[in-house]
């Protein structure tokens, strides 16, 4: 039996070809245990057979337990960056960086292609000509959120399908109705079904709701404050009360600007902590020079490769969100930074740079990623200890009733859920 792993794949590594493509990792028992991209096949893929120091205990776990290696050659890097994440999406490998899939992560979904629009929270993207934002990973904050922006612009959720006849009549096309539902009667819902609202005054709705969720709240306030001023010259007070206390609510659901500069890109800045496995991400959103946004995720970082912990992290990010700024900023420079910036940038539509800043004010906004990450990090691991000191207690208890050591050696090793 050859323990080398070197000499064990020495004809596999000297047939490998010097082509960008994916390289998948098999165990003994047939298991994909890594998936890995490639600019050069056999360069990439021969180093992790060379004897060096810097090698991380994790990687030479992952070359002890290799059996076999399958590659598929493509044409471009960006190919490869591609075909890695499907693989990676569909064979969760032991040893690669996965973003968890958490069932909190939603959507706001806007149907922009109707009529009369709906808006509704999801947990997929299932619909192509469909608007989305997210993924948000509090669906509580989401939920107050919505229910709060619809006491202010009246759109609806329901599932009714209604086409517009005329610019200020509607029709319901698929289930008849002969009253608005509850919504309309507490004021949440301007009720297009009944013909309550014109395509044109809905429209409005929601243009507000996306300048909104976008982050353009002046725009949407300004929006208000004009229909305010229309409807105080034409003298009807009581309308014009009620949307000055809309801007109030809208106010209200604003968050607080840390960063406020006109001339700030749109920009999402990463950091993150790793600990125990785990990589700990924290994420700003700044759009139209303002902090519209702070969200946390959790990935598996079976890998110590910083590098690799946040290029991954970032392709499989990008690939589900629906906002993409100008740019973004991480506190590592990555080897395949074009590569990143050639997928993100097609998932946009447009140029996206991904800039390592290692002075200045934006390495300063890093930093304070940094911070929100390790409390993100120490919140959750403080769930974890309490866990593991629950888990402790119980195992005390158990062996005080059963007076056997072997009977909690047998839990201890099954794990207590």
């Amino acid at each position: 039996m050859n323990n080398n792993p070197k000499q064990k794949f020495a004809k596999l590594l000297k047939s490998l070809p010097n082509k960008p493509g994916v390289y998948k990792m098999l165990s003994k028992e047939g298991d994909v245990i890594y998936v890995g991209k490639a600019k050069d096949l056999k360069k990439r893929v021969n180093q992790y057979f060379q004897k060096s120091k810097g090698q991380t205990t994790k990687t030479q776990k992952l070359i002890e337990n290799i059996d076999n290696i399958e590659y598929i050659v493509v044409d471009t890097e960006l190919e490869a960056l591609i075909l890695e994440l499907n693989l990676i999406k569909e064979l969760r490998p032991k040893y690669n960086v996965l973003l968890k899939d958490d069932k909190n992560y939603v959507y706001i979904k806007i149907t922009d292609y109707e009529d009369f629009p709906r808006i509704q929270i999801v947990r997929k993207i299932d619909d192509k000509k469909a608007v989305y934002f997210g993924p948000k990973t509090a669906k509580h904050k989401v939920d107050k959120t919505f229910k709060t922006l619809k006491k202010v612009l009246p759109f609806r959720h329901c599932n009714l399908e209604i086409e517009a006849i005329s610019e200020k009549e509607a029709k319901v096309t698929r289930k008849t109705i002969k009253y608005p539902c509850l919504d309309y009667y507490i004021k949440r819902c301007c009720a297009p079904c009944i013909s309550n609202c014109s395509k044109k005054q809905y429209r409005q709705i929601i243009d507000n709701v996306k300048s909104f969720l976008e982050g353009k709240h002046e725009n949407l306030i300004k929006s208000l404050k004009e229909q305010m001023s229309q409807l105080a010259q034409d003298r009807d007070f009581e309308k014009a009360a009620k949307l000055r206390d809309r801007i109030k609510n809208i106010e209200e659901i604003m968050e607080r600007q840390k960063i406020s500069d006109p001339n700030r890109k749109d920009t999402d800045i990463f950091n993150a902590i790793t600990s125990s496995g785990k990589a700990f991400f924290n994420l700003f959103q700044i759009r139209d020079g303002k902090l519209i946004n702070q969200e946390n995720f959790i990935s598996n970082a079976p890998q110590d490769d910083e590098q690799e912990i946040f290029s991954s992290f970032l392709v499989q990010y990008y690939e589900k969100t629906t906002n993409i700024p100008k740019e973004v900023l991480i506190p590592v420079e990555l080897k395949d930074s074009k590569t990143l910036e050639n997928f993100i940038s097609e998932q946009k539509g447009s140029k996206v740079k991904v800039l390592n800043p290692k002075k200045g004010e934006k390495n300063k906004l890093l930093n304070l990623s940094h911070k929100n990450a390790k409390i993100f990090a120490d919140r959750n691991r403080a769930s974890w200890q309490e866990e593991g000191e629950d888990k402790q207690k119980i195992l005390k208890e158990l062996k005080k009733i059963m007076k056997q050591k072997r009977y909690v050696h047998i839990v201890m090793k099954a794990g207590i859920k």
